[in-house]
């Protein structure tokens, strides 16, 4: 790791962690969303696959 020497660390560090929050709240939303539509799409499909089986 690098250490910028021009720019004291304390004005540096907020930035950065708030920088951090937001992407851990963006990756969270991603997931979450990710997530749900991944779960819609398997209950789709076994909805639609106990469908078929109740018919044969």
């Amino acid at each position: 790791m690098e250490y910028d020497f021009e720019r004291p660390a304390i004005s540096y560090t907020p930035k950065k962690s708030v920088f951090n929050e937001r992407l851990k709240d963006l990756r969270e939303n991603f997931s979450a969303s990710l997530y749900a539509d991944l779960k819609d799409k398997i209950n789709a499909f076994s909805y639609r696959d106990r469908a078929k089986a109740s018919k044969e």
